[in-house]
């Protein structure tokens, strides 16, 4: 721990002044040097600077343990097995350590636990724990001017990612750019796990083709690793993006070569992903060949894993005009989205529904698309369906001879795409 972060800490804690917090102790050109990390003071004004800023126990804080060098290895060991998605040695990891600072007594502001605490935060973050996460972000960005800079690092990437499982995707931008930036100018690193980050919010910000550059920067790096997880993990993000940009023989031979995997390799989770957009990206030229390949993702899920799959199913069906079948599926994913409480399939199949049955164009619609599923989509993030939904308000507001509300619910969507195109937040 730095002795100058420590008591900048404090000091800024405390709301005191430099010149407060130096008066009769030493001069505030010194003071400011040291808490810059330009000088080290001597002992005595360092006990003075504790005294006055009432820091308890802080030879605690700085004390090196015997086992620092051991702890702080098995914490980078576990680190890696949460990034290489090595779940069973992850979680054995996070026993041993969890063990350790039990038996071993460390300050809670002691520059070991610190790392602890940074990592425990991934760690929950990868069982998608984020109530708990929460907690941790809120505390550790209260301590994060006492970080070295690689736990800054850290720090921005983690919360990087839990603002990504929040459907924050600008903030979470902006938390991966600062840890790229740490990353590339100061501390010279290339980061997989980031640049997959990166590549994964910069897709949901609609930013295919810059996606598509991170995403094979972070697959070259998992390639090198021999890291199958990571690897099948980002080659599914590389065909969802050519897919979006068009380049659908690309994405073909992606998910085909993902299916074609060992069964060691990839999970049953990763195989119905694969097969789930591969449906997807045959849906417009070999609808019974994607029928298939749908039906084969939705046996290999669970739960609420179904729900994108079963929407995909329903919209394939009405492509191939069979209505009851289509609507059997809508009402299966209906209450498969009532039961896993996911408001969003919920919608999704409610609006499917009503095109299908052609109830579309009457108030009662209106009134759901307006009071719920507009306002959910936008405070969700979820902008391409939002700007879908703006243009059906303003179609259905037409049809119903409300030209005025038709009219500016189309000048919303305008201006909702141009916002979205440069990567702005929705207001």
């Amino acid at each position: 721990m730095d002795k100058g972060k420590l008591i900048k800490h404090f000091r800024k804690r405390s709301g005191i002044t430099l010149e407060e917090l130096a008066r009769g102790i030493c001069s505030i050109s010194y003071l400011s040097k040291f808490e810059n990390g330009t000088i080290q003071p001597a002992q005595e004004v360092f006990d003075q600077l504790c005294h006055r800023l009432n820091i308890q126990n802080y030879d605690e804080i700085l004390r090196k343990h015997e086992g620092d060098g051991y702890i702080k290895k098995q914490l980078t060991q576990w680190l890696q097995y949460i990034e290489d998605k090595d779940d069973g040695k992850a979680y054995q990891a996070h026993l041993n350590i969890q063990h350790y600072f039990e038996e071993n007594n460390y300050h809670p502001l002691h520059e070991i636990y610190l790392l602890y605490q940074l990592i425990q935060l991934r760690y929950l973050l990868s069982r998608d724990q984020i109530n708990q996460s929460s907690e941790f972000v809120q505390h550790l960005s209260y301590y994060q001017d006492l970080f070295p800079l690689k736990y800054i690092y850290y720090y921005k990437k983690f919360t990087g990612i839990f603002h990504y499982k929040q459907f924050h995707f600008n903030t979470a931008f902006q938390e991966f750019i600062h840890a790229l930036s740490i990353a590339e100018q100061e501390l010279h690193l290339d980061d997989a796990d980031l640049y997959y980050y990166l590549a994964l919010t910069l897709a949901r910000l609609n930013k295919h083709h810059l996606s598509i550059e991170y995403a094979k920067k972070a697959l070259d790096l998992f390639q090198s690793d021999l890291c199958y997880p990571r690897m099948i993990d980002t080659q599914m993000l590389l065909a969802i993006n050519y897919n979006l940009t068009g380049d659908n023989k690309q994405a073909v031979d992606l998910f085909e070569k993902i299916l074609a995997a060992e069964s060691d390799q990839i999970t049953d989770k990763e195989r119905a992903m694969a097969y789930h957009n591969l449906a997807y990206t045959l849906k417009h030229t070999d609808h019974q060949k994607a029928l298939e390949l749908i039906n084969q993702a939705i046996e290999l899920k669970h739960g609420e894993e179904k729900l994108n799959s079963l929407f995909l199913k329903a919209s394939i069906l009405v492509s191939l005009h069979h209505k009851e079948k289509a609507l059997a599926t809508i009402q299966t994913g209906i209450q498969c989205a009532r039961q896993s409480r996911d408001k969003k399939y919920y919608y999704k199949f409610y609006v499917l529904e009503q095109k299908l049955k052609g109830t579309m164009y009457e108030k009662e619609f209106l009134e759901q698309l307006e009071s719920f599923i507009l306002p959910l989509f936008k405070a969700r993030g979820e902008y391409a369906e939002y700007l879908d939904f703006l243009e059906l308000a303003g179609e259905v507001c037409y049809q119903l001879r409300h030209y005025k509300k038709a009219s500016d619910y189309f000048k919303l969507a305008f201006e909702t795409l141009k916002t979205i195109d440069k990567g702005g937040e929705i207001k």
